[in-house]
């Protein structure tokens, strides 16, 4: 059931084999569409039932493809504060963060660069709802 779930979130891109991740109908943040560029992400990849996280340290490590399978791939950030590392081997990204509690869309670029030809983009966003930590007062002996 899940499997068949998952497959009609997703859209054909290129192949039957290349397909982009769309979650944005399992998303169940009020999400600002404005904010959104892109097919949306789960926060967690393989977690489309976790969409919050305590506030802090944010890692997120997935896998990508080039449709062609020959074409190295570039993933930016549009948010500064954000850092994105690559492991062209593994063909994996991984997403470094610090979130405050809140609601975050972190929006990605990735352009693959064919020798020859024009570039093709895609954008996605990460959508993910930062809570505030639980905080005891301190306790006095």
């Amino acid at each position: 059931m899940t499997t068949l779930l998952l497959l009609a979130l997703m859209t054909v891109v290129g192949g039957a084999d290349c397909v982009q991740p769309d979650y944005s109908a399992v998303c169940p943040l009020a999400i600002d569409p404005n904010m959104i560029q892109g097919a949306i992400l789960c926060p967690f990849p393989g977690d489309p039932n976790t969409w919050t996280m305590v506030a802090g340290k944010y890692n997120r490590t997935a896998a990508y493809e080039d449709c062609e399978g020959d074409y190295p791939v570039e993933i930016t950030p549009l948010d500064p504060n954000v850092t994105v590392t690559q492991d062209r081997e593994a063909k994996t990204w991984t997403v470094a963060t610090d979130l405050p509690p809140g609601m975050h869309y972190l929006t990605f670029t990735a352009v693959d660069t064919p020798r020859y030809g024009t570039p093709a983009e895609r954008r996605v966003t990460v959508v993910v709802e930062a809570t505030e930590p639980p905080n005891e007062p301190p306790v006095l002996h």
